[in-house]
């Protein structure tokens, strides 16, 4: 399968370009998005929000694995995306890089890696698994800072 129609509709209505603001009223949009006219597919990058950027839109795998089990999706083999979060090494935040690649059994790998320790990748089977490696890195750096009472 190439990119599947559903989910430039959902990437459309996400964006905004389903619905119009009411009268007088600026319409709220998470992300703006302009698509290719020979392809049909979302031109990248794409701004979500402030902390967001989508970088490459990827393949659906309509496929055993691919599919999100608690709801009704497939993750898109190819996915990279960036966004700002409080970072592991330093005050602050940094930018990470999020990706969805395929293993060699031809499941999905995500991937969270942080701009300021590229070595450090986070890799597991969901995308929450590796947010919660970073989480606990982010922590443990808060913690290692915070003054120790007597």
């Amino acid at each position: 399968f190439g990119f599947c129609e559903d989910f430039i509709r959902v990437l459309q209505k996400l964006a905004g370009a389903e619905s119009k603001p009411e009268e007088g009223k600026t319409a709220n949009l998470i992300a703006k998005m302009e698509f290719d006219d020979a392809t049909g597919r979302p031109k990248t990058p794409i701004q979500v929000g402030r902390a967001c950027t989508i970088l490459e839109v990827g393949e659906v795998r309509v496929r055993d694995g691919w599919r999100e089990s608690k709801a009704d999706f497939y993750w898109p083999s190819g996915f990279k995306s960036t966004r700002t979060f409080p970072s592991m090494r330093q005050d602050g935040v940094c930018k990470y890089i999020c990706e969805v690649k395929e293993d060699e059994t031809g499941q999905p790998l995500f991937s969270v890696t942080c701009d300021d320790d590229p070595a450090a990748a986070f890799t597991a089977s969901s995308p929450s698994q590796c947010w919660l490696q970073v989480m606990d890195k982010v922590n443990a750096f808060r913690a290692a800072k915070r003054p120790r009472l007597s």
